[in-house]
């Protein structure tokens, strides 16, 4: 009976930390133009391509615009996910003209919308459904509406 109680209280408090979630951005605080340099997650890569800028634009109706590097964003509505909103978009162009990278598919994560900063993982790839090759990242945007 008492090696039950300890259980129970350990799995109630699991089940109570577990609940707890992170808030997801405003959405009245996307719209706007944003600027900002991603990084790689792997290190050596990031040696190798180095940062590569973003410049977004967000409509009122949070749709998604702009560059990734020298690539140009098509146009692609948000899907909100519990506490982010994610974006997935095709890309039109080279992400840096003359480099052997070539990916035309942006999936990105939206965290924190704070103010002037948006705060976002982004992955890089060929395909929206699996890419072995895909290169995620992260990346710090200042600007505002």
């Amino acid at each position: 009976m008492f090696s039950t109680i300890p259980r129970v209280f350990a799995l109630l408090l699991v089940a109570f930390l577990g609940s707890a979630q992170a808030q997801a951005p405003d959405p009245a605080k996307l719209a706007g133009h944003w600027v900002g340099d991603g990084r790689f997650f792997n290190v050596a890569f990031q040696a190798e391509f180095g940062h590569v800028p973003f410049d977004l634009r967000i409509q009122s109706d949070l749709t998604l615009t702009g560059t990734v590097g020298a690539a140009q964003i098509r146009p692609a509505p948000p899907r909100f996910e519990r506490d982010r909103f994610d974006y997935y978009a095709t890309l039109q162009g080279e992400l840096r003209p003359g480099s052997d990278f070539r990916k035309d598919h942006l999936v990105l994560l939206i965290t924190v919308a704070e103010g002037d900063k948006l705060v976002a993982d982004f992955h890089l790839k060929s395909n929206f459904v699996w890419d072995w090759t895909m290169r995620p990242g992260v990346v710090e945007l200042k600007g505002g509406p």
